[in-house]
């Protein structure tokens, strides 16, 4: 082999693996560096590999050997970077490799078939199938994917389990027809079978995954709306426990009159704590007119009444506000809801809420607590759980609806929430 083919070659396969090893940290849900970080690890992880395996007799085994060192070798690098739900960017990461290693089938059969298996020629093509993966892949299968896992808490094991397989089926494949398979037509009715059989099976996880994000993000707002149609259930009774105070008073009045007339001050004011402890009882904090909010204010102070936080607002808004009581739901729910978890991490925990109508637009501000500082992704939080975010991309789905706009920011240790939507967009 003379010297310079070879350190062609090598160059290639090195710029191939430094690509893959990109798009692949592109896979994952965030990367804490920049591409830079990826070419030298993969060039360290080449040479130390090369110089292991590849430079001396290269036969099925001592390539078997470098390609597993060489994958958990990527999957260690991928994972250490590699921000985020770690359990989503195992599974983006085998999605990835798989892909990999059918562009790699592909790149030694055409090599086999046209160009008599030279080193070199298979090195140009797979990087070539390198440049088309990574232009291919962000858009036509990560961001698929990447969109229908967003809201997954339960049943990875399931999904990547499949993804072994599937990766799997694709090496082994690989590897037979490298290194047994003379037959270049029988390499390739397989390696179509397999294409096939592949590609539909992606295309059938990925149909269950949106269906189950769409499943999740309607049990999401059914919860919501419980919780809500309990709260205002409760309002309703409160009414009927007025209505019937109200009749009743007559006959209070008739008792005190008799212990007052009998000069039995005593017993008249032990009847009347007795009496206001009963209205206490089953009194409901009215802070605002619209139902909805009022709801979700009970009921985010009732919640932060464990955690012994300061609870403040001052919300002025009307029974109508143009939202419906789903979309008013799942906005100030929410967003509550993020700041009730928050102060639950944090010392001397707090929840501000404002909200009213000036000049034609519904203004509210949540303030709350946070518990260090936060890191920032897409003008969001970043969070580590595998269903996080959830919340925030519905609300921000519902604002988009009404022309609306929400804006996070932090603030030393509070973190704020404003919401604005054109109140004349909401009517028309």
């Amino acid at each position: 082999m003379d010297t310079l083919p070879a350190v062609l070659r090598g160059t290639l396969l090195v710029l191939s693996h430094t690509m893959s090893l990109y798009v692949m940290a592109d896979a994952s849900e965030r990367v804490k560096h920049s591409g830079l970080y990826w070419t030298v690890v993969s060039l360290i992880i080449e040479v130390v590999v090369a110089s292991l395996f590849y430079v001396k007799n290269f036969t099925f085994y001592s390539g078997g050997i470098a390609f597993v060192i060489l994958g958990v070798s990527y999957f260690a690098a991928f994972i250490y970077w590699a921000d985020g739900a770690v359990v989503r960017n195992i599974f983006l990461y085998i999605l990835y490799i798989t892909f990999f290693m059918l562009a790699a089938s592909i790149s030694n059969l055409i090599g086999k078939m046209f160009f008599n298996e030279d080193g070199l020629a298979i090195a140009y093509i797979r990087s070539l199938f390198s440049i088309a993966l990574i232009i291919i892949y962000p858009w036509k299968i990560k961001k698929p994917f990447q969109k229908a896992t967003d809201d997954i808490g339960k049943g990875w094991s399931v999904l990547i389990v499949f993804e072994i397989v599937a990766f799997l089926t694709i090496s082994v494949l690989a590897f037979i027809g490298a290194f047994y398979l003379e037959d270049n037509s029988v390499y390739l009715l397989l390696l179509l079978m397999v294409s096939f059989l592949l590609l539909s099976s992606f295309i059938v996880v990925l149909r269950m995954l949106i269906l189950l994000k769409e499943r999740n993000e309607i049990r999401l707002v059914k919860a919501q709306q419980n919780l809500l149609e309990n709260e205002l259930e409760s309002e309703k009774e409160f009414v009927e426990n007025a209505r019937r105070y109200r009749h009743d008073m007559k006959q209070h009045d008739r008792v005190l009159f008799s212990y007052l007339e009998e000069e039995r001050y005593d017993e008249a004011l032990s009847y009347l704590r007795e009496y206001d402890s009963n209205l206490d009882r089953t009194a409901l904090n009215e802070w605002c007119e619209n139902r909805v909010v009022n709801a979700l204010l009970r009921i985010t102070a009732r919640r932060f009444a464990s955690i012994d936080g300061e609870f403040s607002f001052r919300v002025v808004l009307p029974e109508d506000i143009g939202l419906s009581r789903p979309d008013t739901t799942v906005i100030f729910g929410n967003i509550l809801d993020n700041a009730y978890e928050a102060c639950c991490k944090a010392k001397n925990p707090f929840i501000e809420v404002k909200a009213s109508i000036r000049n034609g637009m519904l203004y509210g501000e949540i303030r709350n607590r946070v518990d260090g500082t936060i890191s920032w992704d897409n003008n969001s939080p970043k969070t580590t759980k595998p269903n996080g975010g959830t919340g925030l991309k519905s609300v921000k789905s519902i604002l988009l609806k009404y022309d609306g706009m929400l804006d996070l920011s932090q603030d030393k240790d509070v973190f704020i929430s404003r919401i604005i939507i054109p109140i004349k967009q909401i009517n028309e």
